[in-house]
Protein backbone atom coordinates (compact mmCIF):
# COMPACT_ATOMS: atom_id res chain seq x y z
CA UNK A 1 0.00 0.00 0.00
CA UNK A 2 1.65 3.42 -0.67
CA UNK A 3 0.06 7.19 -0.08
CA UNK A 4 -0.23 10.25 -1.50
CA UNK A 5 1.34 13.57 -0.11
CA UNK A 6 -2.14 14.64 1.50
CA UNK A 7 -2.44 10.72 3.05
CA UNK A 8 0.88 10.46 4.47
CA UNK A 9 -0.06 14.47 6.28
CA UNK A 10 -3.37 13.10 7.03
CA UNK A 11 -2.14 9.48 8.86
CA UNK A 12 0.53 11.31 10.23
CA UNK A 13 -1.96 14.16 11.91
CA UNK A 14 -0.22 16.89 9.62
CA UNK A 15 -0.54 19.38 6.89
CA UNK A 16 1.45 18.60 3.17
CA UNK A 17 2.66 21.61 3.67
CA UNK A 18 4.88 20.37 7.24
CA UNK A 19 6.13 16.95 5.03
CA UNK A 20 7.20 19.71 2.34
CA UNK A 21 9.22 21.43 4.47
CA UNK A 22 10.37 18.13 6.31
CA UNK A 23 11.88 17.22 2.36
CA UNK A 24 13.07 21.15 2.19
CA UNK A 25 15.13 20.67 5.58
CA UNK A 26 16.71 16.96 4.84
CA UNK A 27 14.69 15.00 7.17
CA UNK A 28 12.43 13.25 5.13
CA UNK A 29 13.93 11.39 2.13
CA UNK A 30 12.38 11.94 -0.69
CA UNK A 31 10.00 8.62 -2.16
CA UNK A 32 9.69 7.08 -5.25
CA UNK A 33 7.18 8.20 -7.49
CA UNK A 34 4.54 6.65 -9.56
CA UNK A 35 3.95 6.18 -12.95
CA UNK A 36 1.71 9.32 -13.43
CA UNK A 37 4.81 11.03 -11.36
CA UNK A 38 3.08 11.60 -8.02
CA UNK A 39 4.91 10.80 -4.74
CA UNK A 40 4.50 7.27 -3.41
CA UNK A 41 5.20 7.36 0.34
CA UNK A 42 5.57 4.31 2.51
CA UNK A 43 5.77 3.09 5.96
CA UNK A 44 9.34 4.07 6.44
CA UNK A 45 8.31 7.27 5.44
CA UNK A 46 5.29 7.95 7.99
CA UNK A 47 7.59 6.52 10.70
CA UNK A 48 10.34 9.38 9.89
CA UNK A 49 7.09 11.64 9.69
CA UNK A 50 6.16 10.38 13.47
CA UNK A 51 9.26 10.49 14.66
CA UNK A 52 10.31 14.34 13.57
CA UNK A 53 6.71 15.12 15.07
CA UNK A 54 7.55 13.24 18.25
CA UNK A 55 10.62 14.66 19.12
CA UNK A 56 9.54 19.21 17.75
CA UNK A 57 6.51 18.40 20.04
CA UNK A 58 9.51 17.51 23.00
CA UNK A 59 10.43 20.93 21.80
CA UNK A 60 13.62 19.87 19.73
CA UNK A 61 14.96 22.23 16.94
CA UNK A 62 14.70 20.78 13.82
CA UNK A 63 18.64 21.46 13.29
CA UNK A 64 18.91 19.00 15.92
CA UNK A 65 16.40 16.17 15.05
CA UNK A 66 18.83 13.86 12.65
CA UNK A 67 21.30 13.75 15.29
CA UNK A 68 18.75 12.60 17.91
CA UNK A 69 17.63 10.16 15.50
CA UNK A 70 20.38 9.05 14.38
CA UNK A 71 21.00 8.27 17.90
CA UNK A 72 23.33 11.01 19.65
CA UNK A 73 23.47 11.93 23.00
CA UNK A 74 19.74 12.41 24.01
CA UNK A 75 20.48 12.10 27.66
CA UNK A 76 22.56 15.74 26.91
CA UNK A 77 19.40 16.51 24.71
CA UNK A 78 16.83 15.72 27.13
CA UNK A 79 18.59 17.54 30.01
CA UNK A 80 19.16 20.55 27.75
CA UNK A 81 15.12 20.25 26.51
CA UNK A 82 14.44 20.25 30.57
CA UNK A 83 16.32 22.93 31.83
CA UNK A 84 14.28 24.85 28.92
CA UNK A 85 11.10 24.13 29.98
CA UNK A 86 11.45 25.23 33.57
CA UNK A 87 12.25 28.07 32.18
CA UNK A 88 9.29 28.12 29.91
CA UNK A 89 6.96 26.87 32.60
CA UNK A 90 8.57 29.94 35.58
CA UNK A 91 7.71 32.74 32.65
CA UNK A 92 4.20 31.37 31.86
CA UNK A 93 3.28 30.73 36.02
CA UNK A 94 4.48 34.25 36.17
CA UNK A 95 2.57 35.80 33.13
CA UNK A 96 -0.44 33.71 34.48
CA UNK A 97 -0.08 35.58 37.86
CA UNK A 98 0.14 38.82 36.03
CA UNK A 99 -2.62 37.85 34.34
CA UNK A 100 -4.34 36.74 36.75
CA UNK A 101 -3.48 40.04 38.69
CA UNK A 102 -4.95 42.11 36.31
CA UNK A 103 -8.31 40.77 36.37
CA UNK A 104 -8.67 40.72 39.90
CA UNK A 105 -7.75 44.57 39.93
CA UNK A 106 -9.60 45.37 36.65
CA UNK A 107 -6.28 47.39 35.37
CA UNK A 108 -5.36 47.89 32.24
CA UNK A 109 -3.64 45.64 30.40
CA UNK A 110 -0.62 48.12 29.60
CA UNK A 111 -0.03 48.02 33.41
CA UNK A 112 3.23 47.48 34.17
CA UNK A 113 3.94 44.29 36.63
CA UNK A 114 4.13 44.83 39.84
CA UNK A 115 1.55 48.08 39.28
CA UNK A 116 -1.81 46.33 39.03
CA UNK A 117 -2.83 47.24 43.02
CA UNK A 118 -2.25 50.76 41.74
CA UNK A 119 -3.55 51.23 38.54
CA UNK A 120 -6.80 52.57 39.19
CA UNK A 121 -5.50 55.68 40.15
CA UNK A 122 -3.10 56.01 37.88
CA UNK A 123 -3.40 58.26 33.92
CA UNK A 124 -2.46 56.82 30.92
CA UNK A 125 0.87 58.88 31.35
CA UNK A 126 1.44 57.25 34.52
CA UNK A 127 1.51 54.21 33.05
CA UNK A 128 4.03 55.13 30.32
CA UNK A 129 5.96 56.36 32.48
CA UNK A 130 6.06 53.05 34.65
CA UNK A 131 6.73 51.40 32.21
CA UNK A 132 9.65 53.31 30.60
CA UNK A 133 11.19 53.84 34.29
CA UNK A 134 10.68 49.58 34.13
CA UNK A 135 13.48 49.30 31.61
CA UNK A 136 15.55 52.28 32.81
CA UNK A 137 15.42 51.50 36.65
CA UNK A 138 16.49 48.27 38.46
CA UNK A 139 14.30 46.33 40.04
CA UNK A 140 15.18 47.54 44.04
CA UNK A 141 14.80 50.92 42.35
CA UNK A 142 11.51 50.00 40.86
CA UNK A 143 10.03 49.12 44.29
CA UNK A 144 10.60 52.70 45.47
CA UNK A 145 8.92 54.48 42.34
CA UNK A 146 6.09 52.02 42.97
CA UNK A 147 5.93 53.46 46.87
CA UNK A 148 6.39 56.60 45.48
CA UNK A 149 2.95 56.63 42.84
CA UNK A 150 0.99 54.77 45.71
CA UNK A 151 1.77 57.40 48.39
CA UNK A 152 0.68 60.02 45.47
CA UNK A 153 -2.34 58.35 44.92
CA UNK A 154 -3.18 58.41 48.42
CA UNK A 155 -1.58 62.01 49.47
CA UNK A 156 -1.54 64.38 46.70
CA UNK A 157 -3.95 63.59 44.57
CA UNK A 158 -5.32 66.99 44.22
CA UNK A 159 -1.23 67.63 43.13
CA UNK A 160 -1.59 65.30 40.52
CA UNK A 161 -5.12 66.53 39.08
CA UNK A 162 -3.98 70.14 39.06
CA UNK A 163 -0.72 69.20 37.40
CA UNK A 164 -2.04 67.29 34.58
CA UNK A 165 -4.84 69.94 34.16
CA UNK A 166 -1.46 72.25 33.53
CA UNK A 167 -2.12 73.53 30.01
CA UNK A 168 0.59 74.84 27.67
CA UNK A 169 -0.91 78.48 27.69
CA UNK A 170 -0.71 78.31 31.27
CA UNK A 171 -0.07 82.09 33.03
CA UNK A 172 2.89 82.73 35.46
CA UNK A 173 0.50 83.04 38.03
CA UNK A 174 -0.84 79.00 37.62
CA UNK A 175 2.64 77.75 37.31
CA UNK A 176 3.90 79.30 40.33
CA UNK A 177 1.38 78.03 41.97
CA UNK A 178 1.29 74.57 40.61
CA UNK A 179 5.54 75.15 41.93
CA UNK A 180 4.54 75.95 44.90
CA UNK A 181 1.78 72.84 45.45
CA UNK A 182 4.50 70.15 44.56
CA UNK A 183 7.64 71.31 46.47
CA UNK A 184 6.20 69.13 49.83
CA UNK A 185 5.79 65.93 47.74
CA UNK A 186 9.25 66.58 46.02
CA UNK A 187 10.91 67.39 49.29
CA UNK A 188 9.41 64.36 51.00
CA UNK A 189 10.35 61.87 48.24
CA UNK A 190 14.00 62.98 47.74
CA UNK A 191 14.11 62.85 51.38
CA UNK A 192 12.96 59.04 51.56
CA UNK A 193 14.72 58.24 48.46
CA UNK A 194 17.84 60.13 47.90
CA UNK A 195 19.36 58.05 44.96
CA UNK A 196 17.01 59.61 42.66
CA UNK A 197 19.47 62.37 43.27
CA UNK A 198 22.70 60.95 43.94
CA UNK A 199 22.94 57.35 42.65
CA UNK A 200 21.52 56.24 40.04
CA UNK A 201 20.28 52.63 39.94
CA UNK A 202 19.60 51.88 36.19
CA UNK A 203 20.06 48.77 34.14
CA UNK A 204 21.64 51.01 31.31
CA UNK A 205 24.21 53.00 30.96
CA UNK A 206 23.92 56.35 33.11
CA UNK A 207 23.48 58.63 29.86
CA UNK A 208 21.37 56.10 27.67
CA UNK A 209 19.28 56.02 30.97
CA UNK A 210 19.32 59.60 31.32
CA UNK A 211 18.26 59.94 27.58
CA UNK A 212 15.69 57.73 27.87
CA UNK A 213 14.06 59.89 30.98
CA UNK A 214 14.45 63.04 29.23
CA UNK A 215 13.32 62.37 25.87
CA UNK A 216 10.47 60.73 27.71
CA UNK A 217 9.41 63.25 29.90
CA UNK A 218 9.58 65.61 26.34
CA UNK A 219 7.26 63.69 24.73
CA UNK A 220 4.66 63.23 27.74
CA UNK A 221 4.87 66.71 29.19
CA UNK A 222 3.63 70.03 27.57
CA UNK A 223 6.09 72.99 27.83
CA UNK A 224 4.02 74.43 31.19
CA UNK A 225 4.51 71.00 32.70
CA UNK A 226 8.15 70.38 31.79
CA UNK A 227 8.89 74.04 33.21
CA UNK A 228 7.20 73.67 36.61
CA UNK A 229 9.00 70.32 37.13
CA UNK A 230 12.17 71.72 36.28
CA UNK A 231 11.59 75.40 38.25
CA UNK A 232 10.72 72.88 41.62
CA UNK A 233 13.18 70.84 40.99
CA UNK A 234 15.73 73.21 40.60
CA UNK A 235 14.41 74.62 43.82
CA UNK A 236 14.68 71.85 46.08
CA UNK A 237 18.18 71.15 44.76
CA UNK A 238 19.06 74.75 46.00
CA UNK A 239 17.76 73.68 49.33
CA UNK A 240 19.62 70.63 49.95
CA UNK A 241 22.89 72.37 48.36
CA UNK A 242 22.58 74.76 51.38
CA UNK A 243 21.77 72.32 53.60
CA UNK A 244 24.83 70.79 52.83
CA UNK A 245 27.24 73.79 52.79
CA UNK A 246 25.92 74.61 56.35
CA UNK A 247 26.92 71.69 57.33
CA UNK A 248 30.19 72.40 56.45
Amino acid sequence: MVWSTSQLAELAGTTVNTVRHYHALGLLAEPERRANGYKSYGVQHLVRVLQVRRLSELGVPLSKVPDAVAGGDQRELLRELHSELETSIRHLERIRDEVGSLMAHGAPLDTPSGFEGIADGMTPTDRTLASIFGQVYDDPAMQDIRAMFEDGQARFAELDATFEALTVDASEEARSAVVQQMLPALRENLERYPWLLTEPRTRQTPPLAQSALIESMRALYNDAQLEVLLRALAQVRSEIDAHDDGKT
